[in-house]
This record gives structure tokens, C-alpha cells and sequence, in this order.
């Protein structure tokens, strides 16, 4: 019988590609976890905002979680040993679901209150430095400033007080 162990996007006894073994039934093969999850690439792009941002985490990996066992044979996943059946298996790699999650940069524009979209103008939104953003693929977020009325309304306001007070009324 054959046992084949795919890693699954990360890498198994020095490989990314599936391997496979072939024993007589009842022979025993010890298997490691292996290294990393599939790694997802964020990058991103000031969409023509005319926006800042500093820090930029550029990829997430997921770590391993567990073997999912196929076909024939047997599992121990507290011993980490596959014994072989009398037919073929296989042991895919898992990776955690929720931990490929990381934090924003902060972008920022004067005058103007910004945050990232995942698609340039219509895709779902994100704060400035959101954090526990999770993606399950390669990523691109794209600066998103909107000018902030209340901001420069409150700035006339201001200046309309300043200007007020030093207005002096004629005798």
C-alpha cells in the first residue's frame, strides 16, 4: 500500500510537494508536522489619495493544526504514527483558520479621515490601524480618505469665534 503525506502549502521533511511512501500493511511510519501554512502576500496601494501610511506587514502565515487522515490505514495523531492498512491513505495538512490575522497600517491625510478597502472603492472597509484583520488569500488593500466636513467645520467655527472676539463694536 501507498501512504501519501501532503503538506498542504507548507512544508513537509523539506518539501511543499506531496510525497509518497509505499510499506507492506502493518509497517509503521513515524510523521513530523510540518513547517508553516500557506503564506499570503498583502501589499498596498495609496489608490491616488495622496495618503501616508508608516509599517506594513507584508504576509501571514497560518500555522499547522492537524493531519486529516484519508483512505486506508491508521492515524495516532498523539504519537504522530501512521500504520499501513491493507489499501492506500493519505495525510493532508490543516492550518489554523484564525490565526493568519495581523493589524493595519496606520494611513493618515490632513484634513481628511482614512482607512482600507479590499478592492479599490466599493470592497470592505477597515480603520486606520484596524487590528485582528484576517484573509484567507493574497491581498491588496487600497487607501481610502474621505475629507472630513466636520473637521474643517469645526475649524471655521473656530476662526469665526477668534475673530469675533477681537472685533470691536463702534462707539
Amino acid at each position: 500500500p501507498k501512504l501519501t503525506v501532503n503538506p498542504n502549502g507548507g512544508t513537509w521533511s523539506g518539501s511543499t510537494s506531496s510525497q509518497n511512501f509505499y510499506e507492506v500493511s502493518g509497517t509503521t511510519k513515524s510523521i513530523a508536522n510540518p513547517t508553516a501554512g500557506p503564506t499570503y502576500t498583502i501589499s498596498y496601494n495609496a489608490n491616488s489619495q495622496g495618503a501616508t501610511y508608516t509599517g506594513s506587514p507584508t504576509s501571514v502565515q497560518r500555522p499547522f493544526s492537524s493531519w486529516t487522515k484519508g483512505g486506508t490505514g491508521t492515524w495516532n495523531s498523539s504519537t504522530k504514527v501512521w500504520t499501513f492498512g491493507n489499501g492506500d491513505g493519505t495525510l493532508t495538512a490543516s492550518y489554523s483558520a484564525t490565526s493568519n490575522t495581523f493589524t493595519l497600517p496606520v494611513i493618515s491625510k490632513t484634513n481628511y479621515v482614512c482607512g482600507w478597502r479590499i478592492g479599490s472603492s466599493s470592497g470592505t472597509y477597515y480603520a486606520s490601524g484596524a487590528t485582528n484583520v484576517t484573509i484567507t488569500g493574497n491581498t491588496t488593500f487600497y487607501a481610502s480618505c474621505h475629507d472630513n466636513a466636520f473637521y474643517r467645520i469645526s475649524n471655521m467655527q473656530q476662526m469665526t469665534s477668534a475673530i469675533c472676539a477681537t472685533a470691536t463694536t463702534p462707539a
